[in-house]
């Protein structure tokens, strides 16, 4: 079976970009994508710099290391929901598709460990409702919980640098293919 197109058509398909029949939706959705997930991760990186630093200053009560837990999982979280919900939309770049993925991976990997290690339920003390630390953090030392938390934070420090990077490779092949024509 043939098929036939009109010279306007072939164009049409010769000139698509990656997908895209139109480089300003490209721009448009592709940027979105992007954008949201590296603002995300962006954010994520500064709430963990923020938390070890905090664990390295050793002023933090081992309720408020667990508290810090509790949150940065919140936050990783929010993060591997955020790559779930777009990782079908990256079309182009299957590298950053990967690497994307791998992170979120390796995230969840540290949410399950950091769930075991601390958690909070509603309870009362002293007749007045609070919440209630627990979890495995609560058996270690201040010392080995700290160890435990930085060693799983830095476990993602390849994935960070490596998704640095390619945030601004991203830019350029947007750029590239914005640009080609001009």
């Amino acid at each position: 079976m043939k098929i036939k197109i009109t010279e306007s058509q072939y164009r049409k398909i010769i000139t698509e970009v990656g997908g895209y029949d139109d480089e300003n939706i490209m721009a448009s959705h592709g940027g979105n994508i992007h954008g949201q997930l590296s603002r995300a991760i962006s954010e994520t990186i500064g709430v963990m710099a923020a938390f070890i630093g905090h664990l390295q200053d050793d002023k933090l009560s081992k309720n408020q290391i667990m508290t810090g837990v509790s949150n940065i999982t919140n936050k990783f979280d929010d993060d591997v929901r955020l790559i779930k919900s777009l990782a079908n939309e990256i079309f182009l770049d299957d590298d950053f598709k990967k690497l994307i993925l791998n992170y979120m991976k390796a995230t969840s990997k540290i949410i399950k460990y950091f769930r075991m290690l601390s958690g909070f339920s509603a309870g009362m003390l002293g007749g007045k409702p609070t919440n209630l630390s627990y979890g495995l953090g609560m058996g270690m030392t201040d010392s080995e919980l700290r160890e435990n938390i930085a060693e799983k934070l830095s476990s993602l420090g390849g994935y960070i640098e490596s998704l640095g990077n390619m945030f601004t490779t991203i830019i350029g092949r947007y750029e590239g293919r914005l640009n080609r024509d001009n």
